[in-house]
């Protein structure tokens, strides 16, 4: 594995320096990933140059429920819907989300194993691509996105349904103390809405070690599992990121995790967030899958639209 350099938290960058930092972010370094810096808080964070809307355009519209179920497009509790399911096309304004982020690598489409959604499975190299409602890919970003009333439409009763749901997922990949697997990605918040947007799991019906998750104003905070003596459980990575980038990094043997963010413009490399550890996983095989879970509740609905971006996706 290259190696990537991981520095503590530079707090004394600003706008002006944000181009210079966007430019050095892909550069790789010696440094050793366990003499990173400590756990941080939330970063400091300024005004964005341009707001989120203007990141993206929208081609076309995007039915109603009513016209989805109708149409038999949606077919309510269907475990595993056929689609297509249509939506408005979303065209990311890459020139813009560039110099937010600076230069992030392809999209790493051969190491998405598919997308789980309210009306089934999308799988890669099958039917990925005709969810368009929720699921997206322009280029390297992938567009997760749920629209207001979204409800779990494979749940036979629209009642008790869960609200709706989207996300994609890696193959289940070995782990290991030689074996460090990594997932990492840019996430830029479009349109917030609270949710879990990263999980790590072990499996072997552990389930998952941590999440990250998205507030309503666009708060992004890690929340572990299980408490872990002389680690905080919920730690607040970022404030107000609504169109403004933000880069995670997941590394994991399939006991132990390390957590590390990058924010342009306040960080100038890597900052270790966290690490810890979990329930090892059986035969060290983890999953990653990231895009917007709202849980388990029963009757709850999605209460507006909701988008984010995640760009440069790479599964190591």
């Amino acid at each position: 594995m290259k190696n990537i350099r991981y520095r503590r938290q530079n707090r004394s960058i600003g706008a002006a320096a944000a181009a210079a930092v966007a430019l050095a972010l892909m550069g790789p370094g010696a440094a050793d990933p366990a003499r990173a810096g400590e756990e941080v808080r939330a970063a400091d964070a300024e005004e964005a140059p341009f707001s989120a809307d203007e990141l993206y355009t929208l081609e076309g519209t995007d039915p109603g429920i009513e016209e989805l179920l109708e149409s038999g497009a949606i077919v309510q509790g269907q475990r595993f819907g056929r689609g297509p399911v249509p939506g408005a096309r979303v065209v990311v304004n890459h020139e813009r989300l560039e110099q937010l982020t600076g230069p992030l690598p392809p999209l790493a489409r051969n190491r998405i194993a598919g997308i789980q959604h309210q009306a089934g499975h999308g799988r890669r190299g099958r039917d990925i691509d005709q969810w368009a409602r929720w699921y997206q890919e322009d280029g390297n970003t992938q567009i997760f996105r749920l629209h207001e009333g979204d409800w779990q439409f494979r749940d036979a009763s629209a009642e008790t349904a869960i609200a709706g749901r989207i996300e994609a997922y890696s193959p289940q990949l070995v782990a290991g103390p030689d074996n460090w697997r990594e997932w990492e990605g840019t996430f830029t918040i479009i349109q917030p809405h609270g949710a879990t947007i990263f999980q790590l799991f072990h499996a072997g019906g552990q389930l998952w070690a941590f999440h990250l998750g998205m507030s309503p104003n666009g708060d992004i905070s890690l929340n572990r599992r299980r408490e872990i003596p002389g680690k905080e459980r919920r730690i607040r990575i970022a404030e107000n990121m609504v169109g403004r980038p933000l880069g995670i990094r997941i590394r994991t043997d399939g006991y132990n995790y390390e957590v590390y963010k990058r924010q342009p413009g306040v960080d100038e490399d890597w900052v270790r967030v966290t690490e810890g550890h979990y329930a090892r996983a059986e035969g060290d095989r983890v999953q990653f899958r990231w895009g917007m879970y709202l849980g388990q509740t029963r009757g709850r609905r999605v209460r507006n639209d909701a988008m984010y971006f995640v760009t440069g996706t790479t599964i190591r």
